[in-house]
């Protein structure tokens, strides 16, 4: 979705953006290998971000977010179809980001420098992703299928490239863990294993307590569902499978990524949200690097539009330092919460 640098109005606003169009096809030629292991759609193109007040049937959403009513947001000018519930397929949608498509070409070459002078957490001595097959969702393919058939001209044509495309699968329900089927983590990881060779796949954990800032107090019982209704969940289908198939986790975006830039709201900077990110997450890092270890772990870090100043970074990397985990962590992934066009590098620092 970042294919168009400049289609918003505000750069903070994130969701079903107007304009927008899917960016490079993922890949691991990337501008400093030494640096980044791969680009990758970590947002699967054609599933709502979120939904309109007023849901496509009529009725009123009832997890509507005010973010998804931004004057960036499709759904708010006339003409434009409502946005469904976050994750459902939009139609609407995954056929302006194939008109404005930009899935070729590479990143200004002077952001070469700047990433070479920035320190890198490593625990993994190969990129996870090199030389591997990525694994595409057939639901995902399914749904494209059917917005291919009523496309027309270069639309029709991009989304017939998009096909083989493959993207993260957001785990943000306890149920989509296991089952069968390619619409649980479990039957997707068995239908990966069946290829030849297995191909990777990405997940994207996403369900931390109190992630709208509910609770003004303690969120112990939510962390402790977390725990063993969610993190040990995947952890065990991941032991089964760690070994059998090539898997990456991006670890609860738009989470720590929020502190530095949101200490002083009252809502993401209070004690109970503060504790329920860092001991949720350093559970997670640490449960799933001892069940599977060869799971190759990124926490989200954000984009530069938080992080394009000295004082806010500093805080994101001490606030990563106080967990302790870096030792099971291969990365940090970008653009996942808020994102920008890939271009010139923010200045760079070692704390």
């Amino acid at each position: 979705r970042n294919g168009v640098a400049d289609a918003r109005e505000k750069c903070a606003n994130w969701c079903n953006i107007r304009g927008a169009g899917v960016g490079l096809l993922p890949t691991t030629k990337t501008v400093d290998k030494d640096l980044i292991d791969a680009y990758f759609w970590l947002k699967t193109p054609g599933e709502s971000d979120g939904c309109s007040q007023i849901l496509p049937d009529g009725s009123e959403c009832p997890r509507y977010d005010a973010d998804c009513g931004s004057q960036d947001s499709l759904g708010t000018q006339a003409g434009e179809p409502p946005a469904p519930e976050a994750g459902q397929w939009f139609d609407f949608q995954v056929k302006m980001l194939a008109e404005n498509a930009k899935m070729t070409g590479s990143v200004v070459p002077s952001v070469l420098k700047a990433l070479s002078e920035t320190p890198m957490v490593h625990t993994m001595s190969i990129n996870p992703f090199e030389g591997r097959k990525f694994y595409v969702n057939p639901s995902y393919a399914e749904h494209l299928r059917g917005s291919i058939e009523s496309a027309e001209g270069q639309v029709k044509a991009t989304l017939e490239k998009m096909l083989d495309a493959p993207s993260a699968y957001w785990l943000n329900t306890k149920s989509k863990i296991r089952g069968v089927g390619t619409n649980t983590m479990e039957g997707i990881l068995k239908d990966a294993a069946d290829k030849s060779p297995p191909e990777l796949v990405m997940f994207i954990v996403y369900h931390l307590p109190n992630r709208h800032y509910d609770a003004a107090g303690d969120c112990a019982a939510g962390l402790e569902e977390y725990k063993s209704e969610y993190i040990d969940e995947i952890a065990s289908v991941f032991k089964e499978y760690h070994d059998k198939v090539p898997i990456v986790l991006v670890i609860e975006t738009n989470s720590l990524s929020k502190l530095p830039t949101n200490r002083a709201d009252s809502g993401c900077g209070n004690s109970a949200t503060v504790a329920a990110y860092k001991t949720g997450i350093t559970y997670a890092v640490e449960r799933i690097s001892v069940m599977a270890p060869s799971v190759a772990i990124y926490l989200d870090g954000g984009h530069g539009g938080w992080f394009g100043w000295k004082k806010k970074m500093q805080d994101f990397v001490l606030t990563i330092k106080s967990l302790g985990v870096t030792q099971h962590l291969r990365g940090f992934a970008t653009n996942v919460a808020g994102y920008q066009g890939l271009g010139e590098m923010c200045p760079t620092y070692d704390f």
